[in-house]
Parts: structure tokens; sequence; C-alpha cells
């Protein structure tokens, strides 16, 4: 059992870097191919920026879906949300200390992401997500992302953009798609491999590996911004995020076939999902990070995670 369970472990692990960084590869050919072929920014941010970004879990939710193992889906994204704000957030402030946050629009950025989350526990409060719900969380992020847009100011590019062979891009597009289909796959498979061997349900692992896995390109933007002096793009970032995996990682999958809403998730994850929204509320609006803060974060993730192995 022990010697299936590091093959298993070592499959997870190496089907979540090749899922995260083919999504990465991935978004970066389809802009420089949707700026070679004429999108406007907007296009590109919307299209492909936007969703590209949350391809690992996006996919990883729609293969599973497909599967027939559609429980992972829910958690992943509720996981995903809550490692964004304790261990993102707790990272960032612990170990840069007092921090100030000045850019105004991250209010209303944060009350759209409430709203967000409360319509999100509204629609599975029934323990049902629904078509009808799906279609609306996904209408919902064009209307965000148009909001977006509409507040945003275009930038002139100071050097020309280098355009590569139309034809290389889509195909390195291509090769990225399947490698990301194989790393969502393995994901997935080994997944509730490994939840049959520790007899550990498989939304459990969804919660916490799953979620921390795809939570990592936040958490590598929240540090090179701070570092760069920029906490507002480390905090925007996590609130763009965290909309984006509420309305499409839950939407889109949907389309594919009925997601199961465990029962689980109501005993410990909703609370405590809960718990680190009105956490993360009080830090926006006080406008201040500090380390403390980030030392409570970081504990909070802790327990987080050993809470939903004891239970």
């Amino acid at each position: 059992m022990f010697s299936a369970f590091l093959f298993w472990a070592f499959v997870f692990v190496l089907a979540l870097v090749l899922l995260i960084v083919s999504a990465d590869l991935f978004v970066d050919k389809s802009e420089e191919l949707g700026r070679s072929i004429g999108f406007s920014t907007f296009l590109v941010g919307l299209i492909i920026v936007s969703i590209g970004t949350t391809l690992p879990e996006l996919a990883s939710s729609i293969y599973a879906t497909i599967k027939g193992s559609s429980e992972i889906v829910i958690p992943t994204v509720i996981g995903s949300v809550t490692t964004n704000v304790f261990l993102v957030v707790g990272l960032v402030c612990f170990l840069y200390g007092t921090k100030f946050l000045y850019r105004e629009t991250l209010k209303t950025d944060l009350w759209i992401f409430v709203t967000v989350c409360c319509l999100f526990l509204l629609f599975i409060i029934d323990r049902k997500f629904t078509l009808v719900e799906a279609i609306f969380c996904i209408l919902l992020f064009f209307v965000y992302s148009f909001y977006q847009y509409k507040l945003s100011k275009p930038v002139e590019l100071e050097e020309p953009v280098v355009k590569s062979s139309t034809v290389l891009c889509i195909f390195q597009i291509l090769v990225y798609s399947i490698l990301i289909y194989i790393g969502s796959k393995y994901v997935v498979d080994s997944m509730l491999e490994i939840s049959t061997l520790l007899r550990v349900p498989a939304e459990i692992i969804a919660i916490t590996v799953i979620a921390l896995g795809t939570s990592l390109t936040e958490l590598t933007v929240g540090l090179i911004s701070v570092r760069k002096g920029h906490i507002d793009i480390a905090i925007g970032n996590i609130i763009g995020a965290s909309i984006i995996d509420l309305l499409i990682v839950t939407g889109i999958p949907r389309l594919f076939g009925d997601v199961v809403v465990p029962a689980v998730l109501f005993t410990v994850a909703i609370p405590i999902f809960g718990f680190a929204i009105v956490s993360f509320i009080y830090v926006v609006l006080d406008k201040k990070l500090t380390k403390l803060e980030g030392g409570v974060f970081l504990l909070m993730y802790l327990l987080f995670n050993i809470i939903f192995f004891l239970v």
C-alpha cells in the first residue's frame, strides 16, 4: 500500500506541475497569437489572460465532471479562495511587515467580490448547482470583465510586439492544450487513487492539496508585487482571481454535466470560507497589512488543512 501511495503521490505532483506550467505557456502563446492576428487589448485580457489563468483548476474540474467525479469541483473553488486569503495574503503580510493600501478602487472590487461570494453560497446552499445558475455565473463574469475594461486606461506599448509565425503559435497552443488535458487527467485520476488508498474523501484532497497547487500563481504574483512595492496589485490580483474561480471554475464545468455539492462542505469548509471572507474585508477596509495579521492568517490556513483531515 505504501509503495502504491508513493507512486500515485509522485504522479499527482508531476501532473500538477505539468498542468500549471502548460497552462502558463498556453496563456503566453495564446496572448501572442491574439495580438498577432489583431485582437484588441480588451479581448486578449478578457478571453485569453483572465480565463487562461484559471486553466489548471478549470481543466481539472471539467475533466472530473466528465469523468463523473464532480464532487471535487466546488471544494476546489472554496479551497482556492480560502487559500488565496489565508496563505497568500498571510505570507505577504508576514514576510514583508506593515504595508498600506492606497488604491481606492480596491473597495469597489472588494464589495463585488463579497457579492459574488454571497451569490455562490446562495446557489449551493440547497446542495444543488443548476444549469441556470451556472449560465448566470458565466454571464456575470462577462459583466464584471466589461466593468473592469471601462475602468482601465489604455496603455501604449513602449516597444513593438514581436510577431511570431501564426502557424507556429497555433501548433504550440495545440501542444500545450494536449499537455493541459494530460495534466488534468492525471491530477484527477491520481487524486482519486490516493483518496481510495488513504480512505480520505476526494473532496478533502481537492479542497486542500489541489487548491494549494492552483493558488501558486497568485502566491508568486503576490510576493513579486509586494517586493516591488505594489501591494495594491497583489491584493487586486487575489480579488480578481477569486472572482474568476467563483464564476468560471464553477460555471463552465456545469455545462458538461451535473456538479455535486458534497455535504461535508457545510460542516467545516463553508464556515471557514466565510471567516476568510470576513477577515479579508477587515484587512482591505483597514487599508493596512501587518505582520501580526499575516501570522494569524497563516495559522488559520494551517488549522484549515489540519481540521479537514481530522474530520
